[in-house]
């Protein structure tokens, strides 16, 4: 089974005293981010607070993204389990 790491780029920015967090990938027509709002901003049309954590992602048709009222990052669908995070830190993908 192929393993495949999702390069991911992260920016971080300061604003007013505020940090700004965001990571993301971008391959084709696929994208996820997952960044901390630095203030309160409508994203896709979702709304998110100061401070929050969020996650936006497109055409991954199998797959939904979500952060849960932990902070952990989690994926759930036909292709959840396709998905990990390894040791270093890296967003892997998984071929089955």
């Amino acid at each position: 089974m192929p393993k495949k790491v999702l390069n991911t780029q992260t920016t971080i920015s300061r604003i007013d005293g505020n940090v700004d967090i965001f990571t993301f990938f971008e391959e084709g027509d696929r994208s996820l981010s997952i960044f901390l709002c630095e203030e309160v901003k409508n994203v896709g049309g979702i709304s998110f607070l100061e401070g929050e954590l969020g996650v936006t992602y497109n055409n991954f048709n199998t797959v939904r993204f979500f952060i849960n009222s932990r902070g952990e990052f989690i994926a759930t669908g036909n292709e959840a389990s396709n998905f990990s995070i390894d040791g270093s830190g890296n967003l892997i993908y998984e071929e089955l």
